[in-house]
């Protein structure tokens, strides 16, 4: 199965998906009220963050594909925006009935999630920086300035490892 193959398959099946993915916070917030208990919910309401977070990479794929492939003018055109939009709603309406349940930081797939998207930010900063190395860049900063910066990104890379790992802090 391709990418292509996998958004044309989201495409035939778009009802049953947006009815799915738009009720299963809902459900899960339901599943939690009626069976109450400090030791379930965490983990009920991560998989329900987990399967957020899962959208939202095939949403982040999904939109690199199509910018790769035609830019912004294609996804206008040719976009489902129900679909486009489903993930986030999922996401915002995931993490706001979970805090209405428990304090986030105490169910494992946000602090995944945290974590995941802390690394992400380290990544792109180090990328970023690594492009832009030249010796012009050097003579406008000193080269213990640039080394205190890398070792505050991997230092801020290294807390959201952490994280992911299971670690609060």
């Amino acid at each position: 199965m391709t990418i292509e193959s996998l958004f044309l398959e989201l495409l035939i099946y778009k009802l049953p998906i947006v009815i799915v993915i738009a009720i299963m916070p809902w459900v899960t917030y339901g599943i939690c009220f009626l069976i109450p208990g400090r030791k379930e919910e965490p983990y009920v309401l991560s998989v329900n963050i987990a399967v957020s977070l899962i959208l939202l990479i095939i949403w982040i794929g999904y939109l690199v594909y199509a910018f790769s492939g035609g830019g912004f003018r294609q996804i206008m055109q040719e976009a489902d925006f129900i679909l486009l939009l489903l993930p986030i709603y999922h996401l915002v309406v995931s993490l706001w009935l979970s805090k209405m349940r428990i304090p986030l930081e105490d169910i494992p797939a946000y602090r995944f999630m945290k974590g995941l998207g802390m690394m992400s930010l380290a990544f792109c900063a180090l990328v970023w920086i690594a492009s832009k190395i030249r010796i012009v860049f050097f003579s406008f900063l000193p080269f213990s300035t640039f080394l205190y910066i890398v070792g505050a990104i991997i230092a801020f890379g290294f807390v959201g490892l952490r994280m992911v790992k299971g670690k609060k802090r």
